[in-house]
């Protein structure tokens, strides 16, 4: 059973540490739910993770289950997982005295209100909208709440992060003075959202330049210009995750961002889809890039990625119009997904030092044609380098191990040598590469995996090591002529 530690609030709600983790999906005897994933607490309730309804279609009022059951065990829910997915189109989500939230877990649920009883130990609603008992956080907005004005009302003192995550009414929002905090972005991906509406005199908070900023920390926490040049203020220290995303769902008119050397942090998704985007600089202090920061950028030909960075996410740059990608010598690791179907990138540059090329990170490069590999390079992740222009591969000869489908439908490619320190040319590595003409495999190889040469039809003959102790199934089918040379024990 692997562990997963919850966030304090939630551990304080449930009086719990820690929870034991069955990461599991069953078909529930239930007539509504289709499947549900849930995590096993200490105490042998459930937190769910996961939820889908049999119909798609929108219904009135759904209530949470109190109970589920797999057909052999009965399980009391006590709450929503702050990782929790549910894919629910409900007009009114009821959340039952049993069951508690601690953080907007409905990004993937349509609905107006919410509703908790007045008895509810942990959750209130104010006109549909969620908060936690004592009012002091507001946890949710309705994605599908209708009014162009809301104000949060006074005496709450934090905003949960994404709370109006998504909604697509809201267009002006008035935050009291006593609200001290905001965590991460509570606007991410208001589509409509033109105005926060806050006093001059607010201690924590204040929007300036269109933009609204968290004075205790120097945070960017969600820009709403409408400009095509768009200059961040001297001192802000972090972008915050979806800042400038919002901009692109209502006018996708930025194109040139401006941003201070005080800036350490990027956010995840932060410039999401800002597909005018065509410049915007990386400050030398700049540590970390989140998860998908630049997703959907495909006007952004370049990014200099500054020495001091420590921190790339996954996703960073995926269907982005980068042409060329260097990194720096701070990072080891190549993220997964990082220049996902990137379809202009001809040219990626990586340290030494690097050891490891994770899943999926150049797949559907469909012009990348070069490529370095470190003397260092360990582990290439699988898909890595799937429908890339490569045409030759030289790896280090440190190199230990090649996933599946590393160059799958790589057709320009036309020699690849494997060095000694590979012991497995693991499931469909190069399958349907139908230019390559000559692969050099080493004396330690092992294995062969299913599919691995699969379509390689100009691929006239293959050494086959003595070493090699298994072959998989259809490693060599769709050959018109083969030779096999060597012998397979």
């Amino acid at each position: 059973m692997k562990r997963r530690v919850f966030g304090l609030c939630l551990a304080l709600l449930l009086a719990l540490c820690s929870a034991a983790v069955a990461d599991v999906m069953y078909n529930l005897q239930n007539a509504d739910i289709s499947s549900c994933e849930y995590i096993v607490l200490e105490d042998g309730t459930v937190a769910l993770t996961g939820l889908t309804l049999r119909s798609n279609d929108t219904v009135a009022s759904y209530t949470f289950p109190e109970t589920i059951s797999d057909g052999k065990k009965t399980y009391r829910v006590s709450a929503l997982d702050d990782s929790f997915d549910g894919i629910i189109f409900a007009d009114t989500l009821v959340i039952p005295d049993s069951v508690t939230v601690s953080a907007n877990v409905f990004g993937r649920t349509l609905a107006r209100e919410i509703r908790v009883s007045d008895t509810h130990p942990t959750l209130t609603t104010v006109d549909g909208v969620l908060f936690d008992q004592s009012m002091n956080t507001l946890l949710c907005y309705p994605r599908k709440k209708e009014g162009e004005l809301y104000r949060i009302p006074e005496g709450v003192t934090a905003v949960a992060h994404r709370a109006f995550y998504d909604n697509q009414m809201v267009r002006n929002i008035g935050i009291p003075d006593t609200v001290r905090t905001l965590y991460g972005n509570p606007f991410a991906g208001c589509m409509r959202l033109g105005k926060l509406v806050l006093s001059d005199a607010h201690p924590t908070l204040a929007f300036l330049q269109d933009a609204l900023f968290d004075k205790t920390d120097a945070r960017l926490i969600t820009c709403l210009s409408t400009n095509t040049q768009y200059t961040v203020m001297d001192g802000v220290t972090a972008i915050e995750d979806y800042a400038f995303a919002n901009i692109t769902y209502r006018v996708r008119m930025v194109q040139e961002i401006r941003l201070p050397a005080t800036v350490q942090r990027i956010g995840d998704y932060a410039f999401a889809n800002c597909d005018q985007l065509t410049a915007i600089n990386l400050p030398y202090r700049l540590r970390s890039i989140g998860r998908s920061a630049f997703y959907g950028c495909d006007a952004l030909e370049q990014l200099d990625l500054p020495a001091g960075l420590h921190q790339l996410g996954e996703y960073a740059f995926e269907q982005s119009g980068l042409t060329t990608l260097s990194l720096p010598a701070t990072l080891n690791v190549v993220p997964e997904y990082l220049a996902y179907r990137c379809g202009q990138l001809t040219t990626v540059h990586l340290p030494d030092g690097l050891t490891e090329i994770g899943r999926d990170a150049f797949y559907g490069c469909a012009q990348l044609s070069q490529i370095n590999f470190p003397a260092s390079l360990k582990k290439i992740g699988s898909y890595a380098l799937k429908e890339t222009a490569l045409q030759t591969v030289q790896f280090p000869a440190g190199l230990e191990e090649l996933g599946d489908a590393v160059f799958a439908e790589c057709r320009q490619l036309t020699e690849a040598i494997i060095p000694a320190g590979v012991t497995a040319i693991a499931n469909n590595v190069f399958e349907n590469c139908d230019a390559l003409r000559a692969v050099t495999l080493p004396e330690t190889l092992k294995e062969i995996g299913s599919f691995a040469f699969r379509n390689c039809r100009n691929l006239g003959s293959l050494y086959v090591p003595a070493s090699v102790e298994k072959i998989g199934s259809k490693a060599f089918e769709g050959w018109d002529q083969l030779t096999l040379q060597g012998s397979v024990n």
